[in-house]
């Protein structure tokens, strides 16, 4: 039997609690990461990364796809930047 993509987005949940527990704070360039930039300047996949939210453009992106998975979801799955991070809302749960 598979699991729901319902089912599976609820593993995600004692990560998002532990990280609620653990007093997670605001990062911040001034504060945490002066020396970010020299560290991982060879990169191409750093984080964080510095977004202004003041010119970013707001874009839609595709719909969402859980593989493997034969029934769609019967509201729209909405990812939402909270200003500390990212935050992925399905139906009235938030994980």
């Amino acid at each position: 039997m598979q699991a729901s993509a319902f089912h599976k987005l609820l593993l995600l949940l004692p990560v998002a609690f532990f990280e609620i527990a653990n007093g997670a704070g605001d990062w911040t360039y001034l504060s945490n990461g002066k020396d970010w930039g020299h560290l991982c300047s060879t990169g191409k996949l750093q984080s964080p990364i510095s977004l202004d939210i003041k010119t970013a453009v707001k874009k839609a992106i595709p719909r969402v796809w859980f593989g493997h998975h034969t029934q769609e979801l019967s509201r729209p799955l909405i990812i939402k930047n909270n200003g500390h991070t990212s935050r992925l809302c399905i139906f009235h749960f938030v994980v």
